[in-house]
């Protein structure tokens, strides 16, 4: 997906959107399903972090795991 620049950066626009969207769920919702939306997303936000880091870190040794485990 590919965001157009606008202003200074394109991530301008994508945290604006984030925001409205953040409002819009919150006047729909509890505040206890707020939360726990929130601690959803942010788990989902963190897999996510930790995936793109471990895929920079070293592509050569994808598949590697299944390799071991299939030895094992």
């Amino acid at each position: 997906m590919k965001m157009e620049k606008c202003g200074r950066s394109g991530n301008e626009g994508l945290l604006l959107l984030a925001s409205l969207i953040s409002i819009q769920i919150s006047h729909q919702v509890t505040a206890d399903q707020l939360a726990l939306l929130a601690a959803f997303f942010t788990t989902v936000g963190d897999s996510l972090a930790l995936l793109a880091v471990e895929s920079a870190e070293d592509p050569s040794d994808e598949g590697e795991c299944h390799k071991n485990t299939a030895q094992a």
